[in-house]
């Protein structure tokens, strides 16, 4: 059995390891995205606003903190074997020299103890100014870019009507992604073996939905500022 642990939306705010965790073997670390902090504390409404248009000196910042600070706190807490992380909307950084299981933007597929795991960057168009806004069309593409046989798939963005409403009753999933996991007007689904989603993004929404598939069973986690543990 593989012990996989996923987790995302920590915007830099390290949570309190439950006991069960700290003393497992965890396999695998997922985190699905928007780990970095962009605000602090002291700044007021004016210097948070001229900071997140600075992105350069915003990435430079977050990259020091997955560095020195967040990297160590999961090496010494979590203590996995594998790191799995993407970048989130709010994650600026690329962190390629930092994480060995990493994606920055884009699509692909990796195997970690011989799991196929499909990763994915990508949140909807809203408004310009948070990293990697992209078009269903987009999405459509980067799925193609993944492997259809994964049995883990690992986005920032949830699929719509899963798992992705927000507080104000809006559905901000990607319809492509659950085009590509239900199939669409009869057609198959893109990804055939998919077993396990994980990722976050609509805070709200977080928790875990099962989903039954010609008989296959997938489950859905929106991870956002919540552990899920599961063994494969």
């Amino acid at each position: 059995m593989t012990a996989v642990l996923a987790l995302s939306d920590l915007h830099g705010r390290l949570p309190r390891i439950p006991k069960a965790i700290a003393e497992s073997s965890i396999d695998i670390f997922i985190d699905c995205g928007d780990t970095a902090p962009h605000y602090n504390k002291n700044w007021d409404w004016n210097d948070y606003f001229q900071r997140m248009c600075n992105v350069p000196a915003e990435a430079s910042d977050q990259l020091t903190w997955l560095k020195d600070t967040y990297k160590p706190w999961i090496e010494k807490t979590i203590k996995p074997k594998h790191i799995i992380r993407l970048n989130g909307n709010h994650d600026f950084a690329d962190a390629s020299d930092v994480f060995e299981h990493y994606l920055y933007q884009g699509s692909k597929t990796i195997t970690v103890e011989g799991i196929k795991i499909g990763m994915m960057t990508g949140m909807g168009i809203l408004q310009g100014e948070w990293f990697d806004e992209i078009s269903e069309d987009e999405f459509a593409q980067r799925i193609e870019g993944i492997d259809r046989d994964i049995q883990i798939l690992v986005t920032h963005m949830p699929p719509h009507g899963i798992l992705d409403k927000t507080s104000y009753g809006d559905k901000i999933g990607s319809r492509s992604l659950t085009k590509a996991i239900f199939g669409h007007l009869g057609s198959e689904p893109y990804f055939t073996h998919l077993q396990q989603h994980f990722y976050g993004h609509a805070h709200e929404a977080k928790g875990k939905e099962e989903h039954d598939i010609d008989g296959r069973k997938l489950t859905f986690y929106n991870c956002a500022e919540r552990f899920e543990s599961i063994s494969i």
